[in-house]
């Protein structure tokens, strides 16, 4: 049985946690980075599956002040579809915006989105 576990990280510095995070603040200066408030769920693309692929796709995402997705790019990532349903889904995703000064700013960041076949 295949199924898709994908696992979200947003930072500055890639990380590795389980769970969607901020690792310190996005932006210098800032009081704390966009954090998912919303996230999609998305279906493996069939073409990864069938090669057995899995892997991370790093994106680099530009969430305003009120907390949606204006850009997303991808930076790296396996291919085979990954990439292209990672960028899909952060498009949709919701964020609580980051802060500065007590005040939502908007901020580019990188996120890490892990499909992993199970």
């Amino acid at each position: 049985m295949w199924r898709l576990v994908a696992v979200g990280t947003l930072s500055l510095a890639s990380c590795a946690t389980s769970r969607p995070a901020v690792e310190g603040a996005a932006a210098v200066g800032s009081d704390r980075g966009p954090e998912p408030s919303r996230e999609v769920e998305i279906a493996y693309p069939e073409k990864a599956r069938r090669a057995g692929i899995s892997g991370t796709v790093r994106l680099r995402i530009h969430v305003d002040e009120m907390g949606e997705v204006l850009q997303v790019r991808v930076l790296a990532g396996p291919g085979h579809g990954l990439d292209e349903a990672a960028a899909g889904a952060l498009k949709r995703f919701k964020f609580r915006p980051g802060m500065k000064g007590g005040k939502p700013v908007a901020m580019v960041t990188v996120y890490n989105y892990k499909f992993i076949l199970k």
